[in-house]
């Protein structure tokens, strides 16, 4: 065979490099079994000299080879490009081996005859052959080169979600593999989406997606009745579609979707390259998952898995994975970044385009993946900012697939298509939260209200009745339960609600005391942070910032409002001890010497023990005393490490940090916001803490403009909840807030 005798010659040609005596291409070449100038194949020769030759440490470049073999020129830089961008992305080998064109139409492998290209990929192609041992019938045969466990991988799955194989066949002097699986009709999801929008920008109806699969059906080269296709008895998935609006579209096609990746997750398998051109929407419109040529088994230790897949549908932990390629950043590519996947697919489908439209402007290829992780790492898209018409639940649906943060999104692939199906259902949300008002309050068949007096209006007593329906939502409910009914509120009912409306009415009384005390907190506090300001006016409003900055961070790490409160407060009250700092150590315009150095250090401590007698704020005093800690341990005053510093303090270092670097000194002008940004990058692990620093590149822009706003209402808040027991923040402090405030 052909495809054998090229692979012998190119051993051959690797053998004589590993022994220290390569052999000249030239002199392969004229073994070549096809005419070198026609054969594309003939530039892997060229490429693997090349590169053994610069892995040597020879000075040359590809117009050295250009000269020596012009008939080459044009496929020896494609191939040379190809392996470059591996190399960039993290390929650990040295040397990639040459890749050999696969079959084409009209080729015959294995005694199938390829007859009409289904699909296209980096390392595979997919047709529509004719098994000729078996009256030609119609078969989808995958060809590849003899890598992974594909086949291995499909065997363990059998859903109707998931395109099933028939065969398998192997041909080792080829290096080639071929994977029989049944003609199910239909066309890729990538091709059906772009012949939709390619007539209508905004599709309307369920029955447009259906013409369009249709339509690309019609293209493929017709098959005889009986010979391929899917047969149905009864109503089919295109009859369900038909009728369906085209979001509800999107959400049957999204939801079967899920049950398919549930099933391979429950088997161990990730599928790792999840996108549009991946899935089948078979004839009769079934949607099923196919290509699992990157897959990994999680059964098997996860140094050995290959984190590849396509950049454009990657989650944020998958882009960086492939560019460490670590085996710690790999154990992070779990069954949520397939789900990340499917979201990104669902707001395809929705769309007509990736929701994250990557710059072409990133000219290296590690630069545009780091880019990219970024661009992911910051926000959720919003599907119904291109269209309006998605439901408020679908929205939410996608957004929590897209959440940046692991943790935050579906955790498996059956909650998923639980909110799908119960989407479908005009049912309530299980997983994601309801956005829109309207929602929430869809079940409610009734209310009553009652206002809550203090003199004068302050609230209101509101009672709501369900709808019938369901007794429970719990997910962990055993079994289901039995409709709820429900009847109208009634005058007794009313009667009963009415004194706990009078009992809020004095609790409102109550919290007028509570913030006489409130008042005079804040004005002590507001004195003390007006101490510092005059103390160096250079730094005007730095405790203020510094605080605000904090809370933003908290507030995108998840933290709660009393923790937020915490944050704010320690943050206006970190260096409260310059007080005790000579005024011409803080307003010095050179640099300080070693004894000024120590002696402005001695704020923190100095600060510490002016706020030690205040038990109520005692727990806010880590973050005065530690928030020069290093996450490297070479901070002070106690050169704590890592996670030995206080949470507060860690917050409380990168908020200070970039107040300090993005406003003027007497000994430097502001830095530029990129700079200062570059500058908390590169001290990820060293100076301070990455998770921390993800956050604030999510919320930097809401960062940038703190600088514009004064003292306000947060200082207030920030009091109520230290008045409000300290700590232990429990009993009527919410419902007094929710009522006042």
């Amino acid at each position: 065979m052909v495809r054998s005798r090229k692979r012998a010659l190119l051993a051959e040609q690797r053998a004589s490099w590993d022994e220290g005596r390569p052999v000249p291409p030239e002199e392969i070449l004229r073994r070549w079994p096809t005419d070198p100038a026609k054969d594309p194949d003939a530039a892997s020769l060229l490429v693997e000299d090349y590169f053994q030759r610069r892995r040597r440490g020879d000075e040359l470049s590809l117009d050295h080879y250009h000269e020596r073999f012009p008939d080459h020129s044009r496929s020896m830089a494609a191939a040379v490009t190809v392996h470059r961008a591996f190399r960039e992305a993290g390929d650990s080998g040295s040397v990639r081996p040459p890749r050999l064109r696969l079959p084409d139409v009209g080729d015959e492998v294995f005694g199938f005859r390829m007859q009409h290209p289904l699909g296209k990929g980096s390392f595979a192609r997919v047709f529509l052959a004719g098994q000729g041992l078996l009256a030609d019938r119609p078969v989808v045969l995958k060809i590849s080169a003899i890598e992974g466990t594909e086949p291995q991988t499909l065997a363990q799955l059998q859903h109707t979600n998931i395109v099933p194989i028939d065969s398998v066949h192997e041909d080792p002097d080829a290096g080639l593999r071929a994977i029989c699986m049944p003609y199910l009709g239909g066309a890729s999801l990538s091709e059906v989406i772009k012949e939709l929008f390619a007539t209508n920008p905004a599709p309307k109806h369920g029955r447009e997606f259906v013409d369009a699969l249709k339509s690309l059906q019609a293209s493929i080269p017709d098959r005889s009745p009986g010979q391929g296709g899917a047969v149905v008895a009864g109503p089919s998935p295109l009859d369900e579609l038909r009728v369906l609006d085209y979001p509800r579209t999107a959400i049957w096609i999204s939801a079967r979707l899920a049950e398919g990746l549930q099933h391979a997750h429950q088997r161990g398998v990730l599928h790792r390259d999840i996108k549009p051109s991946n899935i089948l929407i078979g004839a009769d419109g079934q949607p099923l998952l196919l290509d699992f040529n990157l897959a990994h088994d999680r059964n098997i230790d996860v140094e050995q898995a290959t984190i590849g897949g396509t950049i454009a549908y990657m989650a944020p932990e998958h882009l960086r994975a492939l560019l460490r390629q670590t085996p710690e950043l790999a154990q992070q590519v779990d069954q949520r970044s397939d789900i990340y996947s499917l979201g990104m697919v669902i707001a395809e489908i929705l769309t007509g385009f990736n929701p994250f439209q990557q710059s072409a402007s990133y000219s290296a290829f590690p630069l545009q993946i780091e880019a990219m992780a970024l661009e992911r790492s910051k926000r959720s898209p919003s599907v119904r900012e291109t269209r309006p018409d998605v439901p408020w639940g679908l929205e939410s649906v996608v957004r929590k697939c897209l959440h940046p943060d692991p943790d935050s999104r579906y955790q498996q692939a059956d909650q998923l298509a639980e909110d799908l199906r119960r989407l479908l259902d005009d049912r309530s949300l299980r997983y994601a939260p309801e956005l829109s008002q309207a929602a929430r309050f869809r079940q409610i068949s009734n209310l009553m209200a009652f206002p809550v007096l203090n003199g004068v209006p302050v609230g209101w007593l509101v009672a709501l009745n369900r709808k019938p329906g369901p007794a429970s939502d719990s997910p962990d409910s055993p079994v289901p339960q039995p409709p709820l009914q429900t009847s109208p509120f009634r005058r007794g009912d009313a009667a009963m609600l009415a004194p706990f409306a009078s009992l809020l009415g004095y609790h409102a009384r109550a919290s007028q005391r509570y913030s006489q005390v409130r008042e005079l907190l804040i004005g002590l506090t507001r004195s003390l942070t007006a101490a510092i300001d005059a103390k160096d006016s250079y730094t005007f409003g730095h405790s203020e910032r510094v605080a605000r900055i904090a809370v933003e961070l908290g507030r995108e790490l998840g933290l709660p409002e009393d923790e937020l409160s915490d944050i704010y407060l320690a943050g206006l009250l970190h260096d409260i001890g310059k007080i005790g700092i000579r005024d011409e150590v803080l307003g010095k315009q050179s640099k300080l010497d070693d004894d000024e150095f120590e002696h402005i250090r001695q704020h923190v401590t100095i600060g510490y023990q002016i706020l030690s007698g205040l038990t109520s704020i005692s727990h806010l005093l880590p973050g005065v005393l530690y928030h020069h800690e290093r996450y490297d341990g070479r901070g002070y005053p106690e050169g704590l490490k890592g996670n030995a510093i206080p949470f507060i303090a860690r917050v409380l270092a990168v908020a200070d940090s970039y107040d300090a670097m993005s406003t003027s000194r007497p000994y430097r002008v502001a830095m530029a916001a990129d700079q200062v940004e570059r500058i908390l990058i590169e001290g990820i692990d060293t100076q301070w803490e990455r998770v921390v620093i993800e956050a604030f590149i999510r919320c930097k822009d809401r960062v940038h403009v703190i600088r514009q706003r004064g003292v306000g209402e947060s200082l207030c808040g920030a009091l109520d909840d230290v008045l409000r027991n300290g700590k232990d923040r429990r009993g009527l402090s919410s419902m007094v807030n929710l009522l006042v405030y």
